[in-house]
C-alpha cells in the first residue's frame, strides 16, 4: 500500500533496491534468459535422464573432473555394467583416463555405489576433489577406507527398515549372555544373532535414508571426535581420550536422528510420505 511506505523506506528503494531490480530486468531483457524444457517423465529411462541433467561441455560451465567421475559411474550404472566393463585409455595420462583407471577398481566402484545409494550428500563433501580421491584411492590405504565404509555403510543401513527391534528385549537377552546357564546363554544368543540376521536381510528404505540424518551423524561426528583432541587416537580403544570421543559420539547420534525424525514431523514432512517410509523412521529410535 502506497500510503504505507514513508520517506525513509522509499529513499532505500530508490537508491538500494530499485538499482537491483533494474539491473535483473535488463539482464533477462537483454542479455540473457531462463529456459524450460518439459518432458514427459514416463518416457524417459535413466540414461536419458543422466543426459538431460548433466553440464554442458561446449559452452559456459564445464564439467568438473569429479563431476565427469560420478557421470560416467552413473551412466555405466544405469546401462547395468560395471567396473569389468571399464576400459583404459591407452597413452593417456589426463582427467579422462584417471576416470578410467579409477572405475576400473572394483573397490572404488562398490564404494561410490554406496555414496551414489545415499544421494547427493557424498557428492558435495569437501573430500570429494577429484585430484585428492584419485590420490587416495590409489594409495596403500585406499583400499583400506573402501572397504570401511562398505563395513560401515551395510550397518548403517540396518537402521533404514521396518523390521521392529524392541530395546528391552535385546538388552534382556544381552544380560542372558553373562548367565552361568549354560544352556540359557546359548538360546539368548542364537536368538541376538537371528535379530541381526533379520536387520542384516531387511531391505533398505531409501527415503528413510536421507541426506537430513547424514547432515545429522556428520555434525556429530565433527563435534565429538574430529575436533577433539581423541581424533588423534582414533580407534585406540587403549586411550581414554579415544574412549571419551567414542562414548559421546555414540551418545549423541541417536539423540540427533531422532531430532531429525521429530524436525520432519513438526514440518509435517512426514504425513506426505510412503507409509512404509514413515513407519521406517519412526523405528529409528529402536534400532
Amino acid at each position: 500500500d502506497v500510503d504505507e511506505v514513508d520517506a525513509n523506506q522509499l529513499k532505500k528503494w530508490n537508491e538500494e533496491q530499485k538499482a537491483e531490480k533494474d539491473k535483473l530486468e535488463a539482464i533477462i531483457a537483454y542479455e540473457g534468459q531462463w529456459l524450460v524444457s518439459l518432458f514427459d517423465d514416463s518416457k524417459i529411462d535413466e540414461t536419458l535422464t543422466l543426459h538431460i541433467a548433466k553440464n554442458e561441455t561446449k559452452h559456459v560451465y564445464m564439467e568438473s573432473p569429479m563431476e565427469g567421475l560420478i557421470q560416467f559411474f552413473k551412466a555405466m550404472k544405469s546401462k547395468q555394467q560395471t567396473f569389468h566393463n571399464i576400459k583404459a585409455i591407452p597413452q593417456s595420462k589426463g582427467n579422462a583416463s584417471k576416470q578410467h583407471d579409477l572405475l576400473r577398481q572394483d573397490y572404488v566402484w562398490e564404494m561410490l555405489t554406496y555414496f551414489d545409494s545415499a544421494g547427493v550428500h557424498f557428492w558435495h563433501v569437501d573430500f570429494m576433489v577429484f585430484s585428492e580421491f584419485y590420490a587416495t584411492m590409489f594409495s596403500s590405504y585406499g583400499g583400506i577406507l573402501a572397504y570401511m565404509v562398505g563395513c560401515l555403510e551395510r550397518r548403517f543401513r540396518m537402521c533404514f527398515n521396518s523390521v521392529e527391534v524392541d530395546e528391552k528385549s535385546v538388552r534382556s537377552l544381552l544380560a542372558r549372555l553373562r548367565s552361568k546357564d549354560v544352556k540359557d546363554a546359548q538360546i539368548a544368543q542364537e536368538q541376538l544373532d537371528a535379530i541381526v540376521q533379520q536387520l542384516k536381510d531387511a531391505k533398505l528404505i531409501p527415503e528413510a535414508y536421507s541426506d537430513g540424518i547424514h547432515t545429522a551423524i556428520d555434525e556429530c561426528f565433527k563435534r565429538c571426535i574430529e575436533n577433539t583432541s581423541g581424533v588423534q587416537e582414533f580407534g585406540n580403544q587403549s586411550s581414554s581420550e579415544w574412549m571419551t570421543s567414542y562414548a559421546q559420539y555414540a551418545s549423541e547420534v541417536p539423540m540427533k536422528m531422532q531430532a531429525e525424525v521429530d524436525d520432519m514431523a513438526s514440518r509435517g514432512d512426514l504425513s506426505r510420505i510412503r507409509p512404509e517410509t514413515f513407519r521406517g523412521m519412526s523405528l529409528l529410535d529402536s534400532h
